[in-house]
Order: C-alpha cells, then sequence, then structure tokens
C-alpha cells in the first residue's frame, strides 16, 4: 500500500485508463470486435475481446508468455499500471500470427 501510495492512485488509474484505450486503438486495428463498454463512464480496467476460439488463443498466448483467461466466448485482458505499449504490443503481434 506504501508503494502504491507513493505512486499516487490518480496517476494509476490515469496509466490504466491510457494502457486499456491504447489496447481498444490496437484492437480496432486488427478490426477485432471490443465487447466491454467503450464510454468512459462505463468502462473498467478490463478489456474484453471477441474470440472464434477464446481456449486455443488463451493457450497459444500462453506459450508466448501472455496471460489471458477466456471470459463469455472472448478473451479478457486487464492491463495495469506495470505493464507497458511493450505489452500490448507483443499481444496485438501474437494475435497477427495466432491461426484458430
Amino acid at each position: 500500500i506504501a508503494y502504491i501510495s507513493k505512486i499516487n492512485i490518480l496517476r494509476i488509474e490515469e496509466r490504466i485508463r491510457y494502457l486499456t484505450q491504447y489496447l481498444i486503438d490496437r484492437l480496432a486495428e486488427l478490426k477485432i470486435q471490443v465487447l466491454s463498454p467503450l464510454s468512459n463512464i462505463h468502462r473498467s480496467a478490463i478489456i474484453v475481446f471477441k474470440s472464434r476460439s477464446p481456449e486455443h488463443l488463451v493457450a497459444y498466448l500462453g506459450k508466448k508468455r501472455i496471460i489471458v483467461s477466456a471470459r463469455g466466448g472472448g478473451i479478457r485482458v486487464s492491463p495495469h499500471f506495470y505493464n507497458d505499449e511493450g505489452d500490448i504490443d507483443n499481444l496485438i503481434s501474437a494475435l497477427k500470427t495466432f491461426q484458430a
């Protein structure tokens, strides 16, 4: 708690909002449907996007050390303040090469 307090919870929230928007924008470039609410008022730090075979995609990403989970016919990604754009770029690169 001391570490988070030192960083400042509002800065953490701002960082997470930035990363989730970055993820949404990158998914849009691939024409991948985001199932999570897109409006800022309803958005959370969890983004779920559509996948034809969520369980296979989770396994594929896991082999690449990208940790996500299957949820409701989609893939759940929950970036946090310790993640960076490179982490999201790695996910996007892996999505481009995934063969269902």
